[in-house]
């Protein structure tokens, strides 16, 4: 039974220990540089990732995503040659975009924001921009063809490590420490990664084993446009806040954010396990036509989703209260944005990944207007709500686009593919299993 249960288990598991790791790394270089910078520097060092994220919208025209989902189908359909045509057409695209999009935002600072600080943190953040993206498509590459533990280790085991340990290194020796400094060190980090991840991604692409066909460019780049939809919206739901407050209110404001969104980020860790364990299942299955199988996986991945939100709330929750102590008095009042972040995601997991389930099962159309249309609803609170209550306002505009998000793609997940996702129930029930 145990070993049934490992091997369930085994590669769900090493994903979200991939993704727990980099989020404990990532919690101890927020304490680090919350208590080393202070409210404002670290507000210019979240903005300026913040609009990375968007930055990362224009550089990868969506085809770290569309790979994920259009490699399975390519292979299962033995079209080797067209699925080596992906990956090089993906990997043009995005070096040719990734330096455009650098040196045209790196070349207006200006427009982001009037703070000198924010401004210089910008600046170092578009040099991050060419290897994030390239970092970004070999993982989707690497879980389209079936790897996604290879795919994972560089971005959450190698460059968290290596960020942690510079900042730590450089803090022992008692050298100032500023977000231009940080962005340097984050910079350098990527970069390793990129270089330490290449051998796995090398094997992968051997093993497609046929010579590129590029004659679906068209369609490929409509579906890359498409995955981009999506994760632009995503990328909106996930940073809106942060930016809305660095332009609207002050770095200090905006540093204290920075540290409650890395408690809803914690959070949703194990949806994000959850979706890189159902994407490629979930499109393998739907390729051969096995529903009773996609909707066994998916109810697997939900659980699990469920079992590790809940264990990673408890002690999130007991951190709250004492985030002052933690990170230092400027970040007192996080305390309560954190409670509302992370018990909202809790109740979510219930309904586990159905963006995830969709997108995999070409049904990305969808998924891309309820979330364009989450994406305009946050924006719209948080102008709305982050004047009056700041933070707090920031984090319930994010609750709630995420609480409407979700409904509306649970809702499809039933009408499209008969599958019902919320496993509350279930969950209950598993403890009178015979």
């Amino acid at each position: 039974m145990f070993a049934r249960l490992r091997g369930m288990l085994g590669e769900f598991s090493q994903i979200l220990a991939l993704r727990l790791y980099a989020a404990a790394a990532g919690f101890a270089l927020t304490l680090l540089l919350g208590r080393l910078l202070g409210p404002a520097e670290y507000g210019a060092y979240v903005f300026a990732l913040s609009l990375l994220s968007f930055a990362v919208l224009f550089a990868t025209l969506g085809f770290h995503h569309f790979t994920i989902r259009a490699l399975p189908p390519l292979m299962v359909a033995e079209k080797q040659s067209e699925a080596m045509g992906v990956v090089a057409y993906a990997s043009v695209v995005v070096v040719v975009l990734s330096l455009a999009t650098a040196i045209v935002a790196g070349s207006n600072t200006e427009l982001f924001s009037a703070s000198g600080p924010m401004q210089n943190a910008v600046a170092i953040g578009c040099l991050l921009l060419v290897p994030r993206a390239l970092g970004l498509l070999r993982t989707g590459i690497l879980q389209g063809l079936g790897h996604p533990v290879a795919g994972q280790v560089p971005d959450r085991l190698i460059e968290p490590t290596l960020i942690l340990a510079v900042v730590c290194l450089w803090a022992l020796q008692g050298w100032a420490l500023d977000a231009r400094s940080v962005l340097l060190m984050t910079l350098a980090a990527i970069a390793a990664s990129l270089i330490l991840g290449a051998p796995s991604l090398r094997r992968a692409i051997i093993g497609i084993g046929a010579r590129p066909s590029f004659g679906n460019l068209g369609g490929w780049t409509i579906g890359g446009v498409k995955s981009l939809l999506v994760f632009a919206a995503g990328t909106v739901l996930g940073a809106t806040d942060v930016v809305v407050l660095g332009l609207m209110s002050t770095p200090e404001e905006t540093g204290i954010y920075g540290v409650a969104i890395r408690f809803f980020f914690i959070m949703g860790l194990p949806f994000h396990a959850g979706a890189v364990y159902l994407s490629q299942r979930a499109a393998k299955l739907h390729a051969l036509g096995d529903r009773e199988a996609l909707g066994q996986v998916v109810e697997k991945a939900a659980i699990r989703t469920i079992l590790s939100a809940v264990a990673l709330a408890v002690p999130s929750t007991i951190l709250a209260f004492f985030v002052g102590q933690i990170f230092g008095a400027g970040f007192a009042p996080a305390g309560a944005v954190i409670l509302v972040l992370v018990w909202t995601r809790v109740g979510l997991a219930f309904f586990g990944e159905p963006s995830a389930l969709l997108a995999a099962t070409q049904h990305v159309g969808r998924v891309s207007i309820f979330m364009g249309l989450a994406a305009t609803l946050n924006i719209g609170l948080n102008i709305i709500l982050v004047g009056p209550f700041g933070a707090m306002g920031a984090a319930i505009a994010t609750v709630l686009s995420f609480c409407a998000l979700t409904a509306a793609l649970t809702l499809s997940v039933r009408s499209l593919l008969g599958i019902r996702v919320f496993y509350g129930r279930r969950l209950v029930g598993l403890g009178s299993r015979p």
